[in-house]
């Protein structure tokens, strides 16, 4: 069995992501009620206005959000369960800087074709081609 010093340290406990991502999801879910409410949540002669059920799966996607974060709080099991390490959030961090620096750098040229956007896979398979690693 490995040593527990020997471990990478956590950057964040499962309950913490658990209660960031219902916090993201409630904000967005009243921001979305408000503004279906706003563009008219109710019903019309004719039937319903354009934000009536958009409001009302907003108010299901707040009704997540407070069952998730509740959950969260209640739940002590996962405060010190890690969900990421510092090396695991290296590397994903590695690749999103890459894309996105990938993505803003071709955002301004004339030809921004699929092919000229690099990935993991082609990355791997361009080493030997024709047109050199453009990774």
């Amino acid at each position: 069995m490995a040593d527990p010093a020997e471990e990478p340290r956590a950057v964040a406990s499962t309950r913490t992501a658990d209660i960031v991502v219902s916090v993201l999801l409630a904000a967005f879910a009243a921001l979305m009620a408000w503004d279906n409410w706003k563009s008219g949540a109710g019903w019309a002669s004719d039937g319903p206005k354009s934000g009536y059920f958009p409001f009302y799966l907003s108010l299901l996607l707040g009704a997540a959000s407070l069952f998730g974060m509740v959950k969260a709080f209640v739940d002590r099991a996962g405060a010190g369960k890690p969900f990421v390490n510092r090396d695991q959030l290296r590397r994903v961090m590695q690749v999103l800087c890459r894309h996105f620096s990938s993505v803003f750098s071709h955002s301004g040229s004339a030809s921004t074709s699929r092919a000229s956007f690099s990935s993991p896979a082609s990355c791997a398979g361009s080493a030997g081609s024709r047109g050199g690693n453009r990774c």
